[in-house]
């Protein structure tokens, strides 16, 4: 084989392999993600500072104390 067509075509390999092909996939990947929020009914409770309920809070926070603490008065009055 001819070395310039060797030299030629390993050059536009290495371009497409690791060029446009990865530059493609990344504008495809990104622009799905981009639709689907887009058009996600939910699309305003996305960012972190959305509040919920305070009585969900206050009820998960009171299961763990009351979990917690049972758990404590059995290892103390096991050791009695």
């Amino acid at each position: 084989m001819d070395p310039r067509y060797i030299k030629f075509s390993a050059y536009w390999d290495d371009i497409l392999a690791t060029g446009l092909v990865p530059f493609a996939a990344l504008l495809f990947f990104n622009s799905m993600i981009y639709l689907k929020i887009s058009r996600s009914k939910q699309h305003e409770y996305r960012f972190v500072g959305v509040r919920r309920p305070s009585t969900a809070v206050a009820t998960t926070a009171m299961d763990t104390t009351v979990v917690g603490n049972t758990s404590l008065i059995q290892r103390v009055s096991s050791k009695q």
